[in-house]
């Protein structure tokens, strides 16, 4: 009796003993894929724990990571709601400013809305809103087609949105009757915020990397 017990012991801690190693080894293959999505190392090139680092979250590896999806998805919406609103925005109040009658009414000295701040204002909208459309369908194609100076197109589109609607708003301040119906600090820091976030998706973002490569 105490002879089978003194062979079943052996067993017992070699059977353990090899549950740790496998404990220990999985451990480190878990370690290693982290460090590979962290950015912290290469995956192994001869296919070894790090080649599998995609199977084991759900991900393919960040170097295949490509393509207009993830984030791009949003970026798309918000490049063609720019577009549109513009769009609206030039046909739906721009142009018609420019009528015979508004025109007078804003811009003829001793007109009852007359302020000589309504024409370089109206100018500017006009010229930054065509600006603004042909800048944004010149960066739709180049996006679709997975152009190399995509990034570079749109940091120059959220920065420079950015910087006309502070345009906008410093000159229609001067203006009583309209500058209350403007748009607020919020909406400009809100505006400044959003520009920021996505200019440095750009700048680091893996997928943007590998998928503007043409």
């Amino acid at each position: 009796m105490n002879l089978n017990k003194d062979n079943q012991e052996p067993r017992e801690n070699d059977s353990s003993r090899q549950r740790e190693e496998n404990g220990i080894n999985d451990s480190r293959d878990l370690a290693n894929d982290k460090q590979i999505y962290n950015g912290n190392r290469e995956p192994d090139s001869l296919g070894g724990s790090g080649s599998n680092a995609g199977s084991r979250f759900g991900l393919p590896p960040l170097a295949e990571i490509s393509g207009l999806g993830g984030w791009l998805v949003l970026i798309q919406i918000g490049i063609i709601s720019t577009l549109i609103m513009n769009i609206i925005q030039l046909f739906a109040y721009t142009i018609p400013a420019f009528q015979s009658d508004t025109w007078d009414q804003l811009t003829v000295p001793g007109a009852e809305y007359y302020h000589p701040i309504w024409k370089p204002a109206l100018i500017f909208d006009l010229v930054s809103s065509i600006a603004i459309i042909v800048f944004v369908l010149f960066a739709l194609v180049a996006f679709y087609r997975k152009k190399r100076y995509v990034p570079s197109m749109m940091y120059i589109l959220y920065s420079g949105s950015f910087l006309l609607a502070l345009t906008q708003y410093l000159i229609l301040q001067n203006i009583p009757e309209v500058g209350e119906l403007d748009s607020t600090v919020s909406d400009l820091v809100r505006g400044f915020i959003t520009s920021t976030l996505w200019i440095l998706y750009f700048v680091r973002s893996k997928r943007v990397h590998n998928t503007f490569v043409r």
